[in-house]
């Protein structure tokens, strides 16, 4: 996986990592303001969500803060 800071701007970290999120929630600009909208509040380390195929856990937060995510990309099956 990788760890982000959550101020990111979501479409700059889709594009670095090359993978192509769900379209309807890049009306969010950041990683963590993503992570925010789609959990109760309760953002402590460990609270995961899913993004698309990808998972952002929350690594580091302080109170209502996110500082940052880490993202594990779904991996490829090999057919070999």
């Amino acid at each position: 996986g990788y760890l982000v800071d959550a101020r990111m701007s979501l479409e700059k970290l889709l594009r670095q990592l090359e993978f192509t999120g769900p379209e309807e929630e890049l009306e969010v600009e950041t990683v963590g303001g993503w992570v925010l909208t789609h959990t109760d509040g309760a953002v402590r380390p460990g609270v995961a969500v899913p993004f698309g195929e990808a998972l952002f856990t929350v690594a580091d937060a302080a109170g209502r803060r996110v500082r940052k995510v880490r993202v594990t990309l779904p991996l490829t099956a090999d057919a070999g």
